[in-house]
């Protein structure tokens, strides 16, 4: 299991042009060259999606259904919660 510190911001992408700005790179062929992103403000953890092809979703247990987050509208991380992005899945832990 793979472990990120995000101080102030962090963008994730996959895909065999890499960009500059990624500094996470997936192996996940579903996954744009700029994913989505992560940003730390005074409210907490944002999680968007950079306008990706095939989306960025989050659910906050097992039992509720992954929703999408719109890229016009950043998703504040409040608890631990499973991330997907392309075909992986993610954990954030506060």
């Amino acid at each position: 299991m793979q472990r990120w510190d995000i101080a102030d911001e962090m963008v994730i992408g996959a895909g065999p042009f890499r960009d500059p700005t990624t500094e996470v790179m997936v192996d996940d062929p579903f996954l744009d060259p700029i994913h989505a992103g992560f940003l730390v403000t005074e409210d907490g953890l944002y999680l968007a999606d950079l306008r990706s092809r095939s989306g960025t979703y989050v659910r906050f247990s097992a039992v509720e259904r992954w929703s999408r987050i719109d890229p016009d509208h950043p998703r504040l991380l409040t608890k631990e919660c499973e991330i997907r992005v392309g075909r992986t899945n993610l954990r954030f832990v506060p």
